[in-house]
Parts: structure tokens; C-alpha cells; sequence
């Protein structure tokens, strides 16, 4: 597991090594009907792999549903403790990214929240 650092201040581009791997993360602020974080992750020559990733918190693997590019990764958008997540126009200030490598559990999920459903309710 790495926590990748976001920060604040305009576009910023930064390589991750993962194992054998290295990625670039690029984030950067979009205006417009609605504003908000993207980002794009790059192989080491600068060759996009996954482009527009829309930076929401939560327990949702970002990279789901994104094709086979980083098949078993896993990346996770998550407040930080204390902040309220409405400064994330401030990404650096309140949102950081989690990767993970294939194998690798979410520290961030829940579980399915069906898994207690009716538990102790037949006892």
C-alpha cells in the first residue's frame, strides 16, 4: 500500500514506483459546470494507461470498471481524519489517493453491509 500525495497547488505530475513498475499520476483542477479533480496515470514513457479518473472519496476502486490496463490494482480516494471532505477544491488539504498493489486488501472497505443483514434476528 502507498498513499500518493495530492496537493492543492495547480497540476502536478509525480512518478509512483510500485514494485517492478513505475506510474505517473498527473491531477489536475477542471472549471466548468461543475469543478473538480481528475487524473491520469501514465506508464513510465509518458504513454497514457488510464486517463480522466474523477478524484471522489469513498470505498470504490477508482480503477473499476476501467478495462485490463491495471488489471488487480486498486486506487481509493479517501478524507483525511478531522477534515469534512467539503474542502476538497483543496485536495492537499483534506484528500489523499491510496494504491494498492494486486493481492493487496482495502484498508477503506467496509465490507458489503449485507453480510449482517437479518444476523440474530432468527435466534
Amino acid at each position: 500500500m502507498q498513499a500518493i500525495p495530492v496537493n492543492a497547488s495547480g497540476e502536478r505530475t509525480i512518478t509512483v514506483n510500485v514494485g517492478p513498475e513505475s506510474f505517473r499520476f498527473r491531477t489536475y483542477f477542471v472549471s466548468g459546470e461543475s469543478d473538480h479533480w481528475l487524473l491520469d496515470i501514465s506508464d513510465i514513457q509518458d504513454r497514457p494507461l488510464i486517463t480522466g479518473i474523477s478524484l471522489n472519496p469513498g470505498p470504490d476502486n477508482l480503477l473499476k470498471g476501467r478495462g485490463d490496463t491495471l488489471e488487480g490494482y486498486q486506487l481509493f480516494a479517501a478524507v483525511r481524519p478531522g477534515t469534512t471532505g467539503q474542502e476538497l477544491e483543496a485536495p492537499g488539504d483534506s484528500l489523499y489517493l491510496i494504491w494498492l498493489n494486486p493481492g493487496e486488501s482495502n484498508p477503506l472497505d467496509p465490507g458489503d453491509p449485507m453480510d449482517n443483514v437479518g444476523v440474530g434476528a432468527w435466534q
